[in-house]
């Protein structure tokens, strides 16, 4: 007989707690009514047995939940989520807990050789562009003859140069319309001096 305490009438085992059979040779499991909760693992012990929590548990059945957020471990406003402990940063913040002020220039946002400058803001930057680009990533080329600054008067033509510099050209009709108001303007501003000075 294997962990008996005795023989009734020849016949059989009383098995000591946490034994059966006939001959006492069954471990009883004790992790066989599956008692341990959320995912965690039972370790069948002698006479007893022991749930080992996966990580966010704790308790004999591993039913109470850790709060791992309770404790604020994420800076600068980040999420901190549960079960994990994982803290999601908002932009211009990075690391474990959110404490590093990222440098948004190390990724070199600016574009076209523009030069960047972080803002005393986290997240932010801007960019000075080079001549001939604009945006807020300096993605933009210039285009001075574009019809928001387009320099060119009375339905000229304007006309882009390689170095970015803008030219009018007149339509044939109008050049002499505006020769002629260039010299009714001259005229006026020698009639208004001369005024000046007979007063």
């Amino acid at each position: 007989m294997v962990n008996g305490a005795g023989v009734v009438d020849g016949f059989y085992c009383l098995c000591n707690p946490g034994y059966a059979g006939v001959t006492c040779e069954q471990d009883i499991d004790d992790c066989a009514s599956n008692i341990c909760s959320n995912n965690s693992t039972c370790r069948d012990l002698h006479l007893t047995y022991e749930c080992l929590c996966v990580p966010g548990w704790e308790g004999k059945f591993c039913q109470q939940e850790i709060d791992e957020c309770s404790s604020q471990p994420s800076k600068n406003n980040a999420t901190c989520t549960d079960l994990s402990h994982k803290c999601l940063c908002p932009r211009g913040w990075a690391g474990v807990d959110c404490s590093v002020d990222v440098d948004e220039c190390d990724s070199g946002p600016c574009l076209n050789g523009a030069q960047c400058q972080e803002s005393p803001l986290p997240g932010e930057f801007s960019c000075t562009c080079p001549p001939f680009f604009s945006g807020p990533l300096c993605n933009v080329p210039f285009d001075p003859c574009d019809p928001a600054h387009n320099p060119c008067l009375h339905n000229a033509t304007c006309l882009t140069h390689s170095d970015g510099t803008a030219a009018c050209r007149c339509r044939p009709e109008e050049e002499g319309e505006e020769e002629e108001k260039e010299k009714d303007e001259e005229e006026k501003r020698s009639k208004g001096k001369d005024r000046v000075a007979l007063e």
